[in-house]
């Protein structure tokens, strides 16, 4: 049985019948901490049913055990970190290959490689040590010892559902318990050493001792409403993940430069999008900032660390708002995946296999147009709400309208190629359809609000502000101007060109919009 099956009885959903679980539904954030769970109690079963289990494989089911007896909060606390999925999807790959013989998917398969661990049984026996790390966090959050065998960490390394990571100069640091006071014991290359967790904690020494010390950090936390983000960098220090893992190497105490910032940004949001707010305020757990250049990403999420993300500081809660709900949105969308399929299996020869993206240099599949489309949707509402509240004003609230009219063109041209040449299942179709339904109300109240192509583009800078954009003869430039430019640049293949003449009356909706922009974009 494969991982998009899942271990438990998948649910035939109507997305029409119940549109909650497209936008708002709290319980589809809650559908991977679930199979997470499931994949725990499944692992216990089959090692039970093996005539020999190995080491690890008995070692597993002692501390699931021992995992068991605490408080419900703090096991879930720790059980529904992110980096708890990512280690159930590894374990359930690997044991299906030691145990079953089946294959190992692309996601574990560069986990392994990261890790130079070649033979499966090496692998499964390392990666269920590390479940240990998990059991250590738990120790931590419920104030009670536990020992076990020692475990290799990849420092630095996240204690899921805490906000502490333990960093050390020697590539031979192995966790080996907890102790009541709450104590890490660690051997580095071979010596035991002790590491509080409780405050006060002890101030790195920076000056050469003979024996340097285990280095804990404390992530700093932001409340989200009832809830909290931690801040913490460490977290992400997951092998095969390599966009994620370009933050690792920011400091943790840096992050506390952009709480300020952080909180007047989820107060936007709550004002301006108070249902993806409070969606938030449940399952966004952990992020971390990154100075820009770090890595070749600027922010991202990945599918396999739910309710995770990384950004690029920034400086102002209205560009901050912006990302946070792009990057949330793909988190919802990587939950809605964990039920249903988007697209059908197989390709048709005779469609086109990549499209044009509004807000990319390089052609698109159509996978990454529907999560463009998904997300841009909720982030085009933020601004339209953020100009009707009449809260903004002067250049913020120029800025708003600048990205609102910018953001309607972008979707209705990625829209109209998802229509024409999507192959979609049911569940996808009827994504797109609410997609289009959610944009074309909002399309309404912008041009109520005078937002269209039109309206002036204004960029913002960190050092520079608000400013509105000008050509060289200093005469504004119009957000449909901005449009115009990329598709003359980036649609080489005349994705929007084809639409308005091969598809015009199957998205007329959008192609009317789209037909203004095309004489001047391309030759037709």
């Amino acid at each position: 049985m494969g991982w998009a099956n899942g271990l438990t009885k998948i649910m035939q959903i109507d997305l029409k019948k119940n549109s909650g679980l497209l936008w708002t539904e709290a319980s589809v954030l809650q559908w991977k901490h679930e199979k997470t769970v499931g994949v725990l109690l499944a692992l216990d079963k089959l090692f039970r049913s093996v005539a020999k289990p190995s080491e690890s494989e008995a070692e597993y089911r002692r501390l699931l055990a021992w995992c068991q007896q605490a408080e419900e909060a703090s096991f879930t606390q720790v059980f529904c970190d992110p980096r708890a999925y990512h280690w159930a999807r590894v374990a359930f790959d690997l044991v299906a290959a030691v145990h079953r013989g089946a294959g190992i998917s692309t996601g574990t398969a560069e986990y392994l490689r990261d890790l130079e661990i070649a033979d499966p049984q090496k692998a499964l026996a390392y990666h269920l040590n590390q479940f240990n790390v998990f059991v250590a966090a738990l120790a931590v959050q419920s104030h009670v010892s536990v020992a076990f065998a020692p475990t290799l960490l990849n420092t630095p390394a996240f204690l899921p559902g805490t906000a502490l990571s333990i960093s050390h100069p020697s590539s031979q640091i192995h966790l080996c318990g907890v102790q009541p006071d709450g104590t890490l014991v660690v051997l580095v290359d071979g010596a035991k050493r002790r590491c509080s967790t409780r405050p006060p904690l002890p101030q790195t020494n920076d000056k050469p001792t003979q024996h340097v010390e285990p280095t804990l950090h404390v992530g700093p936390q932001v409340a989200c409403g009832k809830g909290s983000i931690t801040l913490q960098p460490h977290a992400f220090n997951v092998p095969g993940l390599k966009d994620i893992r370009s933050v690792v190497s920011a400091q943790v105490e840096d992050q506390r430069d952009v709480i300020e910032t952080l909180s007047s940004c989820l107060e936007t949001i709550l004002r301006f999008a108070p249902e993806t707010h409070r969606q938030m305020e449940h399952s966004l757990r952990v992020i971390a900032f990154k100075p820009p250049g770090a890595g070749e990403v600027f922010n991202t999420s990945c599918s396999r660390l739910p309710g995770a993300a990384i950004f690029t500081a920034s400086r102002h809660p209205l560009m901050l708002a912006d990302d946070l709900i792009h990057e949330f949105y793909h988190n919802r969308l990587f939950a809605l995946e964990e039920r249903v399929a988007f697209l059908v299996d197989g390709i048709d020869a005779i469609r086109p296999t990549t499209f044009y993206s509004p807000w990319r240099d390089d052609p698109r599949p159509i996978y990454g147009l529907f999560h463009a489309a998904f997300v841009f949707e909720r982030v085009h509402a933020f601004w339209i709400s953020a100009v009707k509240s009449g809260y903004l004003a002067d250049m913020q609230l120029a800025y708003a309208k600048s990205r609102a009219a910018k953001l309607g063109h972008q979707l209705q041209i990625t829209l109209a190629q998802l229509m024409c040449w999507g192959e979609f299942t049911t569940e996808g179709r009827s994504i797109c359809e609410s997609i289009s339904d959610s944009l074309k109300a909002d399309l309404m109240v912008a041009e109520s609000l005078r937002i269209n192509g039109d309206t002036p583009l204004v960029d913002f800078d960190d050092q520079t502000g608000f400013q509105f954009d000008v050509d060289e003869a200093g005469e504004p430039i119009r957000t449909r101007d901005d449009v115009i430019r990329h598709i003359r640049e980036y649609d080489l293949n005349h994705r929007t060109a084809q639409v308005v003449n091969n598809h015009f009356d199957e998205v007329r909706d959008f192609a009317v919009a789209m037909r203004e922009l095309i004489p001047t974009a391309v030759e037709l």
